[in-house]
C-alpha cells in the first residue's frame, strides 16, 4: 500500500500490544501515519523504529499493553502514547545508555530511540511504564526565509566559524552564528563543541544555553573561546543576544535593535547574559555576521525588498568580507 493513500483518522485512535507482532504492525501504523501527514520517509523511518523499540519492550518485559496514536495542531503533530503492565525499569540511567538494550528488540535502546523524536517522557514505576513520543512537521521553512554563507580565510582549508540553524516544535527556530578566536582547526573544534552543546540542549532559554556551552568549553579545554550570536523564534517573538566581537541587528518594521556583551564563551562569560526581546512586526529582517564581515548600514541593503534572504547573504558577503579572516553571514525575513 502507498503510505500517501492511506487515510490519516482511519489509523489513529487505539491499538493492543499483546505479541511481537502487534509491535512491529504498530511500528508500520505510525510510519504510514507520519508520511501522510507530510513528514519525509528518512524521519517516518526514525519515528518508526522508536515505536518499534518502545512497543517491543512493552510486549516482551511489559507483560503487554496499549498505544494510543494521536495527531494534534491540525495535524501538524503526532504523538505516540505507549503504556505496559510490567514490573517497571529497574534502573533509567542505565536503560538509556549507548549499548543497552533489552534482548527480542531492534537493539537501538531507549537512548537512541529518545534521539529519533523530538520529544521523549517517559514514567516509570512498579505498576507499569508510560512513553510519549512526540514529533512536529518542520514547517518552519514556509515561515521563514533564510540564507547564509561561510567560508573560512583565504589559503585556509578549516572554517574557524560555524553557525547552527535548527526548528523546534514545528514553528519554532533556534540559530546560532559563532566564531572560534583564531583560525584553522582550534578554533573549528571549540565551534562545534558549542554546536553540539545547542543541539542537545535545544530548548533551554538562551542564557542557560550560552552558559552550558561555557562551560563544556572550560571542561574540555578549548582555551581561545567563542564568540557567537543565539536567536530563538517563537510564535512572533524574537529572543536574541550576541557576545564578542559579532553583529547581530534586527530591522523590524520601522525600528532597528542591536545586541552585543562584551565577553568570549571559554574564557570570560559575563556574570549577566542580558537576552533581547522583541515582539516580530512584518517585514522584519535579522543579520547576524562574524568579525570576517566588515561593519555596513543594515537600511542601505535592506532597502531592496526583492532580495531573497539568500541573495541579502551572498550581497553582503561579497562586499563586506575580509579575505584574510573567517567570514559568516546569516540572514532570516519574512515579508508579507
Amino acid at each position: 500500500m502507498n503510505c500517501h493513500d492511506v487515510d490519516v483518522q482511519a489509523l489513529v485512535g487505539q491499538l493492543s500490544l499483546d505479541y511481537e507482532s502487534d509491535a512491529y504492525h504498530t511500528a508500520r501504523i505510525v510510519k504510514q501515519i507520519a508520511v501522510k501527514l507530510g513528514f519525509a520517509e528518512s524521519k517516518a523511518g526514525k519515528i518508526s523504529l522508536a515505536v518499534s523499540e518502545i512497543c517491543m519492550n512493552a510486549v516482551l518485559h511489559g507483560r503487554g499493553g496499549i498505544v494510543i496514536i494521536s495527531t494534534l495542531n491540525n495535524n501538524q503533530v503526532i504523538e505516540i502514547l505507549i503504556e505496559d503492565k510490567g514490573p517497571g525499569i529497574a534502573d533509567l540511567n542505565l536503560a538509556f545508555k549507548d549499548g543497552y538494550s533489552t534482548g527480542g528488540t531492534l537493539g537501538l535502546g531507549l537512548g537512541a530511540a529518545k534521539r529519533a523524536v523530538e520529544e521523549f517522557h517517559i514514567e516509570t514505576s512498579k505498576d507499569g511504564t508510560r512513553v510519549i513520543l512526540r514529533d512536529y512537521l518542520p514547517v518552519y521553512k514556509t515561515q521563514f526565509d533564510i540564507g547564509v554563507v561561510s567560508f573560512p580565510a583565504h589559503e585556509m582549508f578549516v572554517n574557524g566559524d560555524g553557525y547552527l540553524i535548527k526548528p523546534y516544535k514545528g514553528t519554532n527556530l533556534f540559530l546560532s552564528v559563532l566564531d572560534g578566536a583564531g583560525n584553522g582547526q582550534k578554533a573549528h573544534d571549540a565551534v562545534h563543541s558549542v554546536i553540539t552543546t545547542f543541539e542537545n540542549k535545544i530548548k533551554q532559554p538562551l542564557s542557560e544555553l550560552i552558559q552550558l556551552a561555557h562551560l563544556n568549553l572550560v571542561k574540555e579545554g578549548h582555551s581561545r573561546g567563542v564568540e557567537l550570536a543565539v536567536a530563538k523564534f517563537e510564535d512572533d517573538i524574537i529572543h536574541f543576544a550576541a557576545i564578542g566581537n559579532l553583529h547581530i541587528t534586527l530591522r523590524n518594521g520601522a525600528d532597528t535593535t542591536s545586541c552585543l556583551i562584551n565577553g568570549r564563551l571559554g574564557l570570560n562569560l559575563p556574570n549577566e547574559i542580558k537576552i533581547a526581546k522583541k515582539q516580530l512586526s512584518i517585514p522584519w529582517t535579522l543579520i547576524i555576521c562574524t568579525d570576517g564581515i566588515r561593519r555596513f548600514e543594515i537600511a542601505d541593503l535592506i532597502a531592496q525588498t526583492d532580495y531573497s534572504a539568500q541573495k541579502l547573504a551572498e550581497n553582503i558577503f561579497n562586499r563586506f568580507a575580509d579575505d584574510n579572516d573567517d567570514a559568516t553571514v546569516l540572514v532570516v525575513t519574512k515579508h508579507d
